[in-house]
């Protein structure tokens, strides 16, 4: 088996936590965590382009997990509603190695 690579080395705090700064909004793990629907960039891994998906776009996120200004941003309640990127494969970044060092 594989070993587990998300979160590797980042410490207690990375789980126990917040994901985002809530007087900044920004975020506390940059590789991990996106901020908004435009904080595209790479994957934790650096392996492939990733988007900055809006999992909880069907509803208000709770107000303990309110770590974005708009109320109905964030990942899914499974990941405390912390947004993250996921991979992509578009057109346009077939060239990502050079991007996502």
């Amino acid at each position: 088996s594989e070993s587990m690579k998300w979160g590797y080395h980042q410490g207690c705090s990375f789980i126990t936590g917040d994901c985002v700064d809530k007087s900044t909004s920004q975020s506390n793990y940059d590789q991990y965590w996106c901020t908004n629907t435009l904080d595209d960039g790479c994957s934790y891994d650096y392996s492939s382009i990733a988007n900055c998906i809006d999992h909880a776009s069907s509803g208000i996120v709770p107000i303990q997990f309110r770590y974005y200004t708009d109320p109905t941003f964030g990942g899914p309640s499974s990941h405390d509603y912390c947004a993250f990127r996921e991979p992509v494969i578009l057109p346009s970044y077939l060239d990502y190695e050079s991007i996502c060092k």
